[in-house]
Parts: C-alpha cells; structure tokens; sequence
C-alpha cells in the first residue's frame, strides 16, 4: 500500500498512515516494527523513530466521513523537510507492521512530498 502526505516544511503534526484496506475483515495491526526514510544527505526531515509511533485503540472518523476501525492506523509526528535551494522534495518512508493474524512483516509505504511554494 501507499499513501500520500503533503505537507510544508514549517509543520510538525500528526500523521495517520491507515493500512485498513490491506486488512483481513477480524485482522488489526499488532506492532510497528521498523521505519526507514529515503532521503539525501543533510535532509532535515523530522520524524517519531518507530517506537514513538502509534496505534489507534479507537475508531477514527475522518472529515469525509471515512471511519477507520481499531487497529486500522499508524500515527506518528514527521516534520521539517526542506530541501535547499528546491521549493518541493519527496521522501519515502517505510512502516513495517504485524497484525493479530499474521507475524510477517509488512509494509506501508508513504511518499511525503514537502512543497513550500
């Protein structure tokens, strides 16, 4: 799966990376087990190491009305970002996440495009 976050190089919030399409009907997500970012050298992209991220132990309804169920969300901080010289840059972050069902990691795969123009 990947999502899409657009976000200024200014704001440091919150993010929900919801996987629940990727989920079995009874399937929830278990633990975070590792993120990555690929990024360039002197980036300074900020994010919550995968220890500080969390999993919702609520359902979530979203501003379009989306609901996400319980264990269907990875929320973490990301922050930062700018590239000098470049008014947008995109980096790629990896979750890895088992759920109740399965003990094999799997990925969610999230493009954060910073844009400042």
């Amino acid at each position: 799966m990947q999502i899409v976050i657009e976000k200024r190089s200014s704001e440091n919030l919150l993010y929900d990376v919801h996987v629940e399409a990727d989920l079995a009907t009874n399937e929830t997500i278990s633990t975070i087990t590792g993120l990555s970012v690929d990024s360039n050298p002197g980036t300074s992209l900020t994010y919550d190491a995968y220890g500080s991220w969390n999993i919702n132990i609520q359902a979530i309804t979203y501003k379009d009305g989306v609901v996400a169920k319980i264990g269907s969300v990875m929320q973490g901080k990301i922050g930062g970002g700018a590239q000098a010289g470049q008014a947008s840059y995109t980096y790629i972050m990896r979750l890895l996440y088992t759920t109740n069902i399965n003990s094999t990691p799997r990925e969610a795969t999230i493009r954060i495009k910073v844009q400042d123009k």
